[in-house]
């Protein structure tokens, strides 16, 4: 969800390391192809009254994961499990399902509006190896699904809001992301590293008041690298996909 408030100033926007790594995912994200959105004739306009409206985010997220994929098909033709943390319209796992057909897709939502319209969004488009968790986050899944997650998707609540607007389970939860739009991120990143499969790949949104350098400090203490694969400028922010593989995978 794009919001209005001031870009971060240079002093703010990271070390010079990280700063040239956004360049570079700019650049790609300015050559890739525009992927196709998901055909979402089923939905309706009171749909988007308890359900996240695909927006900027949703875009560059479904780009990210086509240019990835595109480029890195190995990751495509091995993958057997996908897993969305948060699932919402359900555009990212069906378009990633779409693009990796014989894994079996696992959407996980506290909002049970979104697991429905997700449901009939994967229908609509001839997905039919879906699952959906309404749950927080992945917590179900960490005992029987260490490390096997293939390819994980995340487009977290990562507008800045006060902590006590994080809370419920309606449409509240797809865009509040209480302090530096945090909150839910942090719960996030010892799931996903404990999920993420060898040889897997996740991909996360991010904007620049989330501070992703610090996440990807984070995700490093796991053993997790993070760097940013696309990244653009929507209204008064950056948004940003970023590319988290194991360490022995680091070339951005």
């Amino acid at each position: 969800m794009t919001d209005f408030h001031p870009l971060r100033s240079a002093n703010d926007r990271g070390s010079k390391n990280w700063e040239q790594l956004n360049k570079i995912a700019e650049k790609r994200a300015k050559e890739a192809s525009p992927a196709t959105m998901p055909s979402l004739d089923h939905a309706t306009m009171s749909d988007y009254g308890q359900v996240y409206e695909p927006s900027d985010d949703t875009y560059l997220l479904i780009d990210g994961i086509q240019s990835d994929l595109t480029e890195n098909q190995s990751i495509a033709k091995s993958a057997r499990t996908i897993l969305e943390l948060g699932s919402g319209n359900g555009v990212p796992i069906t378009f990633c399902s779409k693009l990796v057909p014989s894994a079996l897709a696992i959407a996980t939502d506290i909002n049970p509006n979104a697991l429905a319209f997700t449901k009939k969004t994967a229908m609509e488009n001839n997905v039919t190896k879906l699952e959906t968790i309404q749950c927080d986050l992945a917590t179900p899944l960490l005992e029987s699904c260490k490390q096997r997650i293939d390819i994980i998707i995340f487009n977290p609540p990562y507008v800045p809001t006060p902590d006590e607007e994080v809370s419920g389970n309606g449409i509240e939860v797809s865009w509040a992301g209480g302090e530096r739009g945090r909150l839910v991120v942090d719960r996030a990143i010892p799931q996903i590293a404990h999920l993420l499969s060898e040889n897997g790949v996740c991909y996360m949104i991010t904007v620049d008041d989330n501070e992703p350098e610090e996440i990807s400090k984070m995700f490093d203490a796991l053993g997790i690298k993070m760097f940013p694969l696309v990244r653009r400028r929507a209204y008064n922010e950056y948004l940003s996909v970023q590319k988290l593989v194991r360490k022995k995978q680091t070339k951005p």
